[in-house]
């Protein structure tokens, strides 16, 4: 058996500069990118408003049908915990702080990671795995990421270190057992709390260890009674260990089964092929240029190879940790029913960087005795094989540095909209899902959004026809909004006139998802080539100008700022002035003309308004007066304004001051000289009436 210290001095300073480099990598502007939609859904459910137990008590009463959909509790819980304590102590949670938890686990595998495999082989083969674990771009990346899976590789490699404890270790005290059956325990139970992909490595991880054990016992079925069942002690203890730590989950999975297909229905399905399977390696390993996967997969058919077919000492153990590896990914495959990412399979991450530890221990050694390295010397093939992955690996960790969006390119759009409207300026999501993002988790500073549908099969025309009108008139009404929408929305039968009325166009891409899927390491997958990319449609004030130009009449819309709007939830949107709101007043004629505004909207109190004339030049008018009293729906006609010039202002103020009286819908201007019936109202955007 392998003895549990170090065998050479040299190990102790390794273990340490690698668990340096590997902090460095998990923790280095890990708050630099804006969190995307999976960690504000994290964040969001987690928040300090909620407690530990309300949450998991939440999701197991859901089972798997609320809005956590089919994630376990431990992520919440994770940031819940995380977000009192920032609370108690001060402290701002920015995304560094939020992800800071996660970080955590992935660094705290590391010398899990060790441990465990050097139960199993040799300290130098576990720190060669440890290694290799700390630079490996696919465990670094989740490890930064504000989900469940480095926590799930964490809890994983804490029960594979108390099984290798019970099968491989010469400690056979009860002390020892009763301390790696705790691990082997509080790892099931903690990678199922985490994630549902934990089940299929556990119940591999129970086939496999219940076949061993028949396996083992027919070898020895020669020996004394009592050798045989401390050999099969070994196995069955850790089986029961099993059994009882999938126990308080098994309500959950049965309850909640017919929730968890229904939610995987619907979308895209990946199966095994042989594309899948090569970007898979290319992201556990080195990427896929540059003979960086064909060198990882040498290098972890030679681990293959090395420990089920050379060793013969370590035959028995090395395939143990091959069904580790094989098991859980042909039940994954079995059972996957849903689109793939390289993350779902995460679960056999760390057997396969077990072979390709070996692999590279195997080659460097075997470089050196066929060069006949003496010394210090029969470190260089190891010293140039470092060299190598760390050039190859310079230019993807160069890119995660400089990272400022993981998905959405939320950070070009949020500071875009900053920097093209002014304050308090209207935006709308052309899909109000993407609101989730921006605004809800990261609003653009005194901007304000709205949506303009959500979009979902099953939508009848009339509605979605309904739609449309009632999104063109948000632009007719607030003619300097912008418009926010997916690439290729224009196209829709319903959206098409986005591409006439808009004059200008503004595109959204981040190209740092791009060049990670070009190298192979894109955490989304081969299916995903870059970032969503988005278009903002607006027009500038010569474009506005020129369209309401062909008004006769007079066109009227509002300011900002000066003006909240506030919007439904079948998607109508209104105004309300904040303190003193400005409408401009716009014509085509320069000659002098007396008119009146008109209003019309829902009275939500009692109120009034002022109306105060401002002239192009400065110069402010006679103040006019409205009230209203009744609740509902309302039309309010202010004036006479006597208008000069084609640039006029009318300043509104409202009382009471700080409420919301009346949602006005539309704005309009008619002319005083004809009576009401004949009036040419300029309706700016009214849909269906009032």
């Amino acid at each position: 058996m392998v003895k549990d210290t170090f065998v050479k001095k040299g190990h102790v300073a390794l273990f340490l500069l690698v668990l340096l480099v590997g902090s460095f990598l998990r923790l280095y502007e890990a708050g630099r990118p804006l969190l995307w939609i999976d960690e504000i859904t994290v964040v969001g459910y987690g928040d300090d408003q909620h407690t530990a137990s309300q949450i998991i008590g939440d999701i197991y009463t859901a089972a798997f049908k609320g809005p956590t959909g089919q994630h376990m509790p431990f992520q919440y819980v994770l940031i819940n915990g995380f977000l009192h304590l920032y609370k108690g102590l001060g402290v701002e949670p920015s995304e560094f702080w939020l992800r800071f938890p996660f970080i955590l686990f992935g660094i705290a595998t590391l010398p899990v990671v060790f441990f465990a495999v050097r139960k199993v082989y040799s300290s130098s083969t576990a720190l060669w795995v440890m290694a290799f674990t700390a630079v490996s771009f696919f465990h670094v990346y989740q490890s930064r990421d504000a989900t469940s899976y480095a926590p799930l590789l964490f809890f994983l490699a804490l029960n594979l270190w108390g099984l290798a404890g019970f099968i491989c270790a010469s400690d056979s005290s009860l002390r020892g057992k009763i301390g790696y059956g705790a691990l082997v325990l509080a790892g099931a139970m903690g990678a199922l709390f985490t994630h549902m992909t934990a089940w299929l490595f556990l119940i591999a991880e129970g086939l496999v260890v219940g076949v061993s054990m028949i396996v083992r016992l027919v070898q020895l079925r020669a020996s004394p009674k009592s050798a045989l069942w401390a050999e099969a002690g070994r196995f069955f203890w850790p089986a029961v260990l099993l059994l009882i730590g999938t126990l308080p989950f098994v309500s959950l999975v049965l309850r909640g089964m017919d929730n968890f297909n229904a939610s995987t229905d619907g979308g895209p399905v990946d199966g095994l092929s042989l594309s899948l399977l090569a970007y898979q390696l290319a992201c556990f390993g080195w990427g896929r240029e540059g003979g960086r996967l064909a060198g990882f997969a040498l290098v972890l058919g030679v681990g293959l190879a090395v420990a089920l077919l050379l060793r013969k000492e370590d035959r028995t153990r090395s395939a143990f940790v091959f069904a580790l590896l094989l098991v859980p990914s042909v039940l994954f495959f079995a059972f996957l029913q849903r689109g793939f990412f390289p993350r779902y399979l995460s679960i056999v991450f760390l057997p396969m960087t077990v072979f390709v530890g070996i692999g590279v221990e195997a080659l460097t050694s075997g470089a050196a005795r066929g060069l006949r390295l003496k010394g210090r010397m029969q470190t260089l093939p190891a010293v140039l094989f470092w060299g190598l992955l760390l050039l190859w690996s310079a230019a993807p960790y160069r890119t995660l540095f400089a990272m400022t969006d993981k998905f959405v390119p939320m950070s070009h759009i949020r500071n875009w909209l900053g920097a093209q409207l002014p304050a308090g300026g209207l935006y709308v999501w052309r899909n109000g899902y993407n609101m989730r993002e921006i605004p809800q988790a990261y609003p653009v500073t005194d901007r304000q959004a709205a949506f303009a549908c959500y979009p979902n099969s099953g939508i009848p025309a009339q509605v979605l026809d309904w739609q449309r009108q009632n999104a063109q008139s948000f632009f007719e009404r607030f003619p300097k909004a912008v418009m926010l929408a997916d690439v290729g929305d224009e196209k829709e039968e319903y959206w098409r006139w986005m591409g006439t009325y808009f004059v200008r166009r503004q595109s959204f891409r981040d190209d740092t998802l791009s060049r990670l899927w070009q190298w192979g390491l894109s955490p989304h997958g081969a299916s995903i080539p870059a970032s969503p990319a988005y278009l903002a449609y607006y027009n500038e004030e010569p474009d506005i100008l020129a369209r309401r130009a062909r008004n006769t009449g007079g066109s009227v819309w509002p300011v900002d700022p000066g003006w909240r709007y506030l919007q439904v939830r079948d998607g109508q949107l209104f105004a309300a002035p904040q303190g003193d709101a400005t409408l401009r007043v716009q014509r085509s004629s320069a000659a002098p003309a007396s008119v009146r505004l008109t209003l019309r909207g829902v009275v939500v109190q009692p109120g009034s308004f002022s109306v105060r004339q401002v002239f192009a030049d400065g110069r402010r008018g006679e103040v006019r007066n409205a009230s209203f009293s009744q609740n509902g729906e309302a039309e309010l006609v202010v004036g006479p304004f006597e208008l000069q010039g084609t640039d006029n202002y009318l300043q509104l103020s409202q009382f009471p001051v700080d409420s919301v009286n009346m949602l006005i819908y539309s704005f309009s201007l008619s002319s005083v000289e004809i009576t009401e019936t004949q009036s040419q109202k300029q309706e700016m955007g009214a849909v269906h009436g009032k």
